[in-house]
């Protein structure tokens, strides 16, 4: 029996002689957090975490129990009483007998006749950079800065035309300007939403349309507010620590001219902030700041962002050479940093990344798939010359090509299964054993793609790519799911 909060005191063994116990079973998957003698139970598969704060080691052999004893009748009721039956099925430790699952149908990120709901069209304005970050995932013979590869306007009509033909009538376009920087090529920023306020709009009149800048924004055009408000472009903006350290890590190329990148951009994020526009701000997590990251986002507060994101050094660049190993974050104090930031309570988890991405499986009726939209075509990514990519940190990686404009061929089903099989995969034999499997669903698959067939991958590089995955999905969804059982204890009403 349980007190309502559960706390689990005696267990009333009496049997149960409701039929509406008939056909259930304990979930086929049992998990448990433990802390200071406080523990979680949940199921992975149906999450509806349940906080003991004492009694989590006898609820847990309970059901253990009940799972062999069902096993000898069809009835848990006659095992299990009824209120403490009605509590586990409450929070998905008991569930329904349920016939076969039927095969999976098309991915939810596709409407009637194949066409996407939403695809987010990044836009490659320029592959040239007016800044040398220690960590630059531009390689030298895939994404140089020739002046080919500056975008021309035909391509880019070219490249929105392709991508609102392949979204549902009812959908979202929402095009991402990037690079390189893409400030260096703002007529063309301009023109790209013209083209798509009068002409792409009038023919394709059920779809909506955003416009977004990814950007360092040490760069500021005259005219860059009023066409912000005007068409609610918002904008993320890579700062990655207070000023000595973003300085050394993304140093502007003539700096000895031009002074500090970190405050050029400071001074342009206050312009924008002042506008009332929004603007994100994201850290690329290397070992320069891996242990500073509560630094690093008290500083993206205060500079006015509206919120912070953490994304960890990605191993390879676009001609596949493989980033020094000594660059890369220490997956342990990058979850030690992560876990920092969340508990000091600076952001919203909707305003902090990763939390926030995560936060969103946290619900009885979440199931796992694929967590990239990269694999479904939805995230593509035109160069300047043409080629589509399916993600920003794919480009130049040929077997991730989804197609050409010049070919009129995307997507390339052949790369889109490729891609899925490759994410499928386990990330290593553990997984299989592991209480986040079904909430992690592999984490970000982008280090799987970028190690496979890649020769030049070597085991501690791999190792990196892994552990790193482990770190954010351990690491956030122990922190979301002990906030959300205690606050569904503590609250029932406020309970999400």
């Amino acid at each position: 029996m349980t007190d309502g909060r559960g706390n689990v005191s005696h267990w009333n063994t009496a049997r149960a002689s409701s039929e509406t116990m008939d056909h259930f079973r304990v979930a086929d998957a049992l998990a448990a957090l433990e802390r200071a003698g406080e523990h979680i139970l949940f199921n992975p598969g149906q999450v509806n975490p349940v906080f003991f704060p004492r009694g989590g080691e006898e609820a847990l052999a309970l059901l253990r129990t009940l799972r062999e004893m069902g096993r000898l009748t069809r009835n848990l009721g006659d095992i299990c009483p009824p209120h403490l039956f009605d509590f586990f099925l409450a929070h998905s430790l008991i569930v329904p007998i349920a016939p076969p699952t039927p095969a999976p149908g098309p991915c939810h990120c596709q409407s009637a006749g194949g066409l996407a709901s939403a695809r987010s069209l990044y836009l490659l304005l320029t592959h040239a950079c007016n800044q040398a970050c220690l960590y630059c995932l531009d390689g030298q013979s895939t994404y140089h800065e020739a002046p080919t590869l500056v975008m021309s306007a035909a391509v880019a009509r070219d490249a929105l035309r392709t991508i609102a033909e392949s979204i549902a009538v009812n959908g979202r376009m929402e095009v991402v300007f990037f690079g390189g920087e893409p400030l260096l090529n703002w007529p063309l920023a301009k023109e790209v939403i013209r083209y798509c306020e009068e002409e792409l709009k009038p023919a394709h009149p059920g779809q909506t349309f955003t416009y977004h800048f990814t950007t360092n924004l040490t760069l500021f055009p005259d005219d860059l507010i009023a066409l912000a408000r005007r068409h609610a472009i918002t904008f993320l903006v890579d700062i990655d620590g207070p000023a000595d350290l973003h300085d050394r890590i993304r140093p502007l190329k003539s700096s000895g001219r031009h002074g500090s990148s970190f405050r050029k951009s400071a001074d342009h994020i206050a312009r924008l902030r002042d506008a009332g526009l929004e603007v994100g701000l994201r850290a690329t997590v290397t070992s320069h700041n891996h242990h500073r990251l509560l630094e690093v986002t008290q500083t993206h507060k205060a500079l006015g962002g509206t919120g912070s994101a953490f994304v960890p050094l990605n191993a390879v660049d676009s001609d596949e050479w493989i980033m020094p190993l000594e660059l890369c974050p220490d997956p342990a104090l990058y979850a030690q940093g992560l876990r920092q930031v969340y508990r000091e309570r600076i952001w919203p988890v909707s305003a902090l990344f990763p939390f926030s991405e995560y936060l969103s499986r946290l619900r009885p009726d979440y199931r796992s798939g694929v967590a990239c939209g990269a694999p479904l075509g939805n995230t593509p990514v035109v160069t300047a010359d043409g080629r589509i990519f399916s993600c920003i940190y794919l480009v130049g990686i040929e077997r991730f090509t989804l197609g050409d404009l010049t070919r009129n061929d995307f997507p390339r089903p052949s790369v889109m299964a490729e891609m899925q099989e490759i994410a499928g995969r386990p990330t290593r034999p553990e997984c299989a054993d592991c209480d986040f499997r079904q909430l992690c669903g592999g984490g970000c698959p982008v280090g799987k793609f970028i190690i496979a067939g890649n020769p030049q991958a070597t085991p501690a590089i791999r190792r990196y790519t892994q552990d790193v995955v482990c770190a954010t999905s351990k690491t956030v969804l122990t922190e979301l799911l002990w906030e959300q059982a205690k606050v569904a204890w503590s609250n029932p009403s406020e309970a999400s």
